[in-house]
């Protein structure tokens, strides 16, 4: 059967049918009517275009913290006006870094995790290394004049 369709009316002169398997792309999201016609019937559809995401940018893609201290991962979906927008976060080693919904990554063990970043769909993701470091020994000064008083006593 032999088909044809067109965008009759959209929010954005942008919409356009991308290929035979009717996918709509744009570059903002929106609606269209698309009309289909096949052996002289003819039906219109009202349609939501979506904006799919094409990647995360990270900030950073290695942190070094301290045990206890916490990092905050900057993470953008592009383009911005993606439909699918919401960012998820996950360690791949929560014994050493834990990560919460808002990308908030603590330190708990020295050692090294992954934080994986993705969309809903896992349509695209990015990944963080963070290396948790034990806390520093603070300097110790002795002072040698009550050292060797005491060793004298």
């Amino acid at each position: 059967n032999f088909y044809t369709y067109t965008v009759e009316s959209s929010n954005d002169e942008g919409i356009k049918v991308k290929n035979d398997n009717m996918l709509m792309e744009n570059e903002k999201k929106g609606y269209a009517t698309l009309s289909v016609e096949c052996d002289g019937k003819e039906s219109k559809r009202d349609i939501n275009v979506i904006v799919r995401a094409k990647e995360i940018s990270l900030q950073d893609t290695e942190k070094k913290i301290k045990i206890g201290e916490k990092y905050q991962v900057i993470a953008n979906i592009i383009p911005s006006e993606a439909s699918e927008a919401e960012l998820y976060y996950l360690s791949d080693n929560e014994e050493v870094a834990k990560v919460n919904q808002f990308g908030e990554v603590e330190g708990i063990k020295d050692g090294e995790a992954i934080i994986n970043v993705f969309n809903k769909n896992k349509e695209v993701q990015n990944e963080i290394k963070i290396i948790v470091l034990k806390e520093p020994v603070e300097k110790i000064e002795l002072d040698e004049k009550k050292s060797k008083k005491n060793m004298v006593s």
